[in-house]
């Protein structure tokens, strides 16, 4: 492949391509065709010379320890020798630094490699690495990122997670923030603080990102509103994370008052994924504004999101009537979701039904789901009776389903356990903290799927031995009699 840029409506496009020189630029509002011209990397790029290139990744690796000068300095003649190619112009795409402790000195031993690969590079990964330096080295070594990155025309994604930016941070990073290039910006567990997070997104807003990862900052409910602001003005966002933010109701409401006005402009949204783990939607039934609002704006923002593949929204409080419209929000644009998780969301029996009549529906969410958690929501034995046979009559993709923590006794051990419930497509299967399962019916459930996670020290029911024969022989001969004409 060849890696390009154009420039059109002074935004900065990467492009690959096999052998066409025009392509379709799609944004929001227009359709144009673009010329595309070959990006300056090397005086040994010509036109002729495109067919052979290769596209490499230069990959610290290594154990996670410190990286002293002298290992430094052995890299980057190893990258050398990995950009170097007499039958073929290496083009470098990724440069992969992480986990990897890196003070200054070591990396400017890398300075001149990073500089000649820099004009290709749209991918820098460089999460984890300033991992027991002092302050004050941690944000010479990130300087030293935003000095040889500040004038790249092409750099798009840039991981920075599990860095602590403290409140200067995002200064000593700004040249990278301010890349008109950038669309992709991984910045989870960094220590943001509201100020931390107002003065990044002030610099990253305007910008035609595609994904924004903040998960498990403190940002905490005054910080949210800077986000909500950043949110109004990202039509082209496609993956949202605020996982372990903590917004609480207020943030919550912020977050989700921010994607709903960007909803609002667009005939639908480009969302794939969205991750609101730990945000506080509540249950509609307590009558607070907040909450209400909260799962209005995200049904509003579900109901024009076609192209969504993901959603998380563990222990969100959403209550079984808040499950409902964010059921029909995805039912009516037909949503191809693969991963949906509602764990510690306050379902109960009633969600279990829901969820159960979902499926039965027969929409896309059968056809197409593979995860399903649904964790400590206090199911019950009814609530697993309404749930297993649907599911394993319409889902026929599901690979993994999650009950840790629902309170299942034998009752909904018996109905889990029996084979016209099991699920064909199924690989793991979590019903671990539910005490009350008999060991025999736990032994059963343990065969029937490739993963079983279930407790170990489960008490057996003397009941239960009979029932049990008599149950499975019934369940074989089923079996037997299937497609059995009489």
């Amino acid at each position: 492949k060849t890696f390009v840029t154009s420039k059109s409506q002074s935004r900065i496009y990467f492009i690959t391509f096999s052998s066409s020189t025009e392509v379709t630029n799609t944004n929001q509002q227009t359709k144009q065709r673009v010329l595309i011209a070959i990006a300056p990397r090397t005086t040994k790029t010509s036109i002729k010379d495109r067919n052979s290139m290769v596209n490499i990744t230069l990959f610290a690796g290594g154990a996670r320890t410190k990286v002293d000068e002298s290992e430094a300095k052995e890299m980057a003649n190893r990258f050398e020798t990995e950009m170097k190619n007499d039958d073929n112009d290496n083009v470098v795409t990724m440069i992969d630094l992480s986990c990897r402790a890196w003070p200054l000195p070591s990396l400017e031993c890398l300075r001149s490699v990073l500089e000649a690969a820099a004009p290709t590079v749209v991918h820098l990964k460089i999460d984890d690495i300033i991992a027991s330096l002092p302050t004050e080295e941690g944000l010479e070594s990130l300087a030293f990122f935003a000095n040889v990155f500040q004038s790249s025309k092409v750099l798009s994604e840039i991981n920075l997670d599990d860095n602590a930016l403290g409140s200067r941070g995002d200064q000593v990073l700004l040249p990278l923030f301010k890349l008109d290039s950038l669309q992709i910006l991984t910045i989870e567990n960094c220590g943001m603080s509201e100020e931390v997070t107002a003065s990044l997104l002030t610099t990253i807003s305007k910008k035609p990102l595609t994904s924004i990862k903040l998960g498990r900052n403190q940002i905490g409910d005054e910080g949210a509103s800077h986000v909500k602001t950043l949110l109004e003005q990202c039509p082209t966002l496609q993956c949202f994370h605020y996982n372990g933010c903590r917004p609480l109701k207020k943030g919550t409401s912020h977050i989700l008052q921010g994607l709903a006005t960007m909803a609002s402009s667009l005939k639908e949204t480009a969302l794939t994924e969205l991750n609101f783990h730990d945000c506080t939607f509540g249950d509609d039934e307590d009558g607070d504004d907040e909450e209400e609002g909260s799962i209005a704006n995200l049904v509003a923002v579900l109901s024009k999101s076609p192209n969504l593949k993901v959603l998380n929204l563990q222990d969100g409080e959403l209550g079984a009537e808040g499950l409902q419209l964010i059921l029909n929000a995805l039912a009516e644009c037909q949503a191809p979701l693969t991963r949906l998780y509602l764990g510690g969301c306050e379902l109960g029996e009633e969600g279990a039904e829901i969820l159960a009549n979902t499926f039965n529906d027969g929409g896309s969410l059968g056809q197409q789901l593979q995860e399903l958690v649904l964790d400590t929501n206090e199911f019950g034995n009814d609530g697993i009776a309404a749930l297993i046979p649907s599911l394993a009559k319409n889902a026929k993709s599901l690979l993994l389903l999650d009950l840790e923590t629902n309170e299942i006794e034998k009752e909904g051990a018996l109905i889990l356990s029996q084979n016209k419930n099991k699920i064909p497509s199924l690989q793991t299967l979590n019903v671990s903290d539910n005490m009350d399962i008999p060991a025999q019916l736990g032994a059963k459930l343990a065969k029937m799927y490739p993963t079983v996670k279930i407790d170990e020290d489960l008490e057996e029911d003397d009941d239960l031995e009979l029932e049990d024969d008599e149950d499975q022989g019934v369940d074989e001969l089923a079996n037997q009699l299937a497609g059995t004409n009489i």
